[in-house]
């Protein structure tokens, strides 16, 4: 990880986490569910094949790919931020944290009501298999840098 307080991004290509300054390759975008391989809508897969939430999603595919879209800008947005911060343009600064906060909170709320509720209808079973699935992959990454990334405490992430 890097100092504290950087606005750090998952890199799905080489599963772990990075300071967005240091984002380089192509191969590190985010990659939606329409590819069947979600970045925060299921658990990734490296055969390709789509996640457990991908075949109900599909019915939405229009908001589906707003979201998608929410990804990249708001990718952008937080890369133009630490430019912004490390060009010592404070006031662009100002401005942009506004709408970087308001892309953020509209796109986590309709994730929450458009996504998260199809949890539901996935069976017991496969509901497991993908958390334990999930969960290798953040040991993968190391548990305490995942911790750290997403404020979820040690406590809750033992119980899952």
């Amino acid at each position: 990880m890097k100092k504290r307080g950087a606005i750090r991004a998952f890199d799905g290509g080489t599963r772990r986490f990075k300071d967005k300054a240091t984002r380089a390759t192509r191969n590190t975008k985010p990659r939606a569910i329409s590819k069947g391989k979600p970045l925060c809508f299921g658990v990734p897969r490296k055969s390709g094949r789509r996640s457990v939430l991908s075949r109900p999603l599909l019915a939405d595919f229009g908001e589906f790919e707003k979201l998608e879209a929410d990804h990249k800008l708001i990718l952008t947005l937080s890369s133009s931020l630490l430019n912004f911060v490390k060009q010592g343009k404070e006031e662009l600064f100002r401005k942009s944290v506004k709408t970087y906060v308001t892309t953020v909170l509209e796109h986590n709320q309709q994730e929450e009501i458009l996504v998260f509720p199809y949890w539901k209808s996935v069976s017991n079973d496969t509901a497991k298999s993908a958390l334990e699935h999930a969960k290798r992959i953040i040991q993968a990454f190391g548990v305490d840098e995942y911790l750290e990334f997403t404020g979820m405490s040690k406590q809750f992430f033992d119980s899952l």
